[in-house]
């Protein structure tokens, strides 16, 4: 359910964010055809395809001819329609494959009592789990696929590999930016919880598009396209698991999707340690390059609060003029902060603020 308040004349001039849409209260448009058109994007889709998160070249980059048009803009210009197309299709389901014996053993691994790897990464990501699974059935991947993003962070969402591959999906710079995340010196969209699923999603329904099996395409996404097209033209296997007996897949990726289909039936029953309510974050938006200690002040919140909350910045600011979208910036701040921010917005000069609610 979304919350738009309006602070200023409002417009659709960015609606990026997975958290809300902007509305032109001036615009004459009919309901109805906001919603044809919102459905009209769910459906195109955001990106073909692309290189693997290895950085690999493959022959999954989109064709100049539709690029751009295919490519996501940064975060996916879908918005509200997003969450509204999540229940319009048919989302492939995923086999789990209980009675595999790599799937076992991960299965006892994660039942044992000592065993707190996954309950921690499922309470890093709860408030994070509903919103994240909208995404995904959006581009028609499993909600399961949460599990995948874990078992690659924790969702700790600075973490970084020694392959350089950054934040909750580990996307290296290349695959981040051909799916349109943004990095550079002042911010990594990489980081952005929502930003990276949206991108991580397209990657995953395109490698399900090209492999036809989710669990080649879990495979794929650890060791990259490219690898898992050779291992099965070499080894002529037909599915992971008769090519998981072959010479040709590395022993991390042979590892790697039992671990995805062991984490997603162990963390589905699991009972967390603290019942809570996900906590929603409403976003207001700043001009460039505003001081996150001035909007601390306002709404009484630490830097370091501030940029816990917008993990993707790289400095105590908004990112200048030439890096936001129209002057603009998008911060992210706790709903009970709102008030005050509405009470003191007018402190800050030449300011306009939009406020929704993810």
């Amino acid at each position: 359910m979304f919350c738009v308040k309006s602070i200023s004349r409002l417009d659709f001039r960015d609606n990026r964010h997975f958290g809300g849409i902007i509305v032109n209260l001036n615009n004459k448009l009919k309901l109805k055809n906001i919603f044809v058109a919102f459905f009209l994007l769910a459906l195109a889709g955001c990106v073909n395809l692309a290189p693997d998160s290895t950085g690999h070249k493959t022959n999954l980059e989109p064709s100049s001819k539709n690029k751009q048009a295919q490519m996501i803009p940064s975060g996916c210009n879908l918005g509200f329609s997003v969450l509204q197309s999540a229940v319009l299709h048919d989302v492939p389901k995923i086999d789990l494959k209980l009675e595999e014996p790599q799937v076992k053993k991960w299965l006892t691994f994660y039942r044992r009592p000592k065993e707190k790897s996954l309950l921690r990464g499922i309470q890093n990501g709860s408030a994070m789990k509903e919103q994240i699974g909208k995404v995904l059935l959006a581009h028609q991947v499993p909600p399961e696929f949460f599990y995948l993003a874990l078992l690659e962070s924790s969702f700790v969402m600075q973490a970084k590999s020694s392959k350089a591959a950054v934040g909750p999906w580990q996307f290296i710079a290349t695959t981040a930016r051909l799916y349109g995340l943004k990095i550079n010196r002042w911010v990594d969209e990489r980081k952005d919880p929502l930003k990276s699923t949206i991108a991580a999603a397209a990657y995953l329904k395109n490698l399900f598009k090209k492999f036809g099996d989710w669990h080649l395409a879990i495979a794929a996404y650890n060791a990259g396209p490219g690898k898992i097209q050779k291992a099965i033209s070499y080894s002529k296997a037909t599915d992971f698991w008769a090519l998981s007996k072959t010479k040709y897949l590395s022993k991390e990726t042979k590892t790697f999707v039992p671990r995805v289909l062991a984490a997603i039936a162990v963390g589905e029953t699991l009972v967390l340690a603290r019942q809570e309510v996900a906590q929603t974050r409403c976003a207001v938006e700043v001009g460039f390059s505003t001081k996150l200690h001035d909007i601390g002040q306002m709404v009484d919140l630490s830097v370091e609060e501030l940029l816990k909350l917008n993990p993707e910045l790289s400095f105590s600011q908004a990112p200048p003029k030439d890096a936001c979208t129209m002057g603009k910036y998008q911060l992210w701040l706790p709903p009970q902060a709102l008030p005050q921010f509405m009470s003191k917005i007018g402190t800050l000069t030449d300011r306009q603020a939009r406020i929704h609610q993810s």
